[in-house]
């Protein structure tokens, strides 16, 4: 992935350091390269853009989608949830499973 820029937004303040699980500490001015998979990881500091969402994830599976929506959902971004029922919902696989629908 090139441009995580074009996919993932900040939503924290630019200047906020973010601390890694090595103690590593990284100031956030703009999205960085590696923002992809801390965002699947269920970082807070990012949310996923609507408009570029399904590029980013065309090639993912109605598994990994409903994976990102498993860890996302506690992270209350409404608008990002949404995007990713509406792409799971018109997945290949297309079908949401009957736990979600139960939700």
């Amino acid at each position: 992935m090139s441009d995580t820029n074009q996919f993932l937004i900040l939503t924290v303040t630019k200047g906020s350091v973010m601390i890694g699980v090595d103690g590593s500490r990284t100031i956030l001015e703009e999205v960085p390269k590696n923002a992809l998979e801390l965002w699947e990881a269920g970082n807070y500091a990012f949310c996923l853009k609507k408009d570029n969402a399904a590029d980013l994830l065309k090639d993912y599976s109605s598994e990994q989608i409903q994976s990102l929506i498993d860890v996302r959902t506690p992270l209350g971004y409404k608008a990002e949830l949404e995007t990713l029922k509406s792409l799971l919902k018109s997945s290949p696989k297309g079908q949401v499973p009957a736990e979600v629908k139960k939700k």
